[in-house]
């Protein structure tokens, strides 16, 4: 009897002890999760990808206002090459840019609260 109680003690062990780290494991790639979700090099390619899409979709005389403080932090340079939007956010060195295709000329005139983007 004294030998089925202490199995029963060490696989109540064992299953507490797998609970924990489970729970240690996921809560750690939560946090890194999170941490890379919330970083300013997201936020500005998803600022990229959305103006990006605006552009494709509009048509000449539309005008985007991009503000320099916004969501995704404080939008330093805005720019257009080779067919790519270039969003630069919280000082960030490094922008891969987002493609667009449209057929029209589209411009980036900046401002001193933020940028226009003009499609003619």
């Amino acid at each position: 009897m004294i030998n089925l109680s202490r199995k029963k003690a060490s696989i109540l062990h064992q299953v507490i002890t797998h609970i924990i780290v489970i729970g240690l494991v996921f809560g750690l790639f939560f946090l890194a999760t999170m941490a890379k979700a919330n970083s300013r090099g997201v936020k500005q390619q998803v600022l990229e990808k959305e103006l990006a899409l605006l552009i494709d979709e509009g048509i000449p005389g539309m005008d985007f206002y991009v503000s320099k403080t916004n969501l995704a932090g404080v939008v330093n340079k805005v720019f257009i090459g080779n067919n790519r939007i270039f969003v630069y956010v919280d000082n960030l060195a490094m922008s891969k840019g987002y493609p667009y295709f449209t057929k029209y000329k589209v411009d980036v005139e900046g401002t001193q609260e933020g940028f226009f983007i003009r499609i003619r």
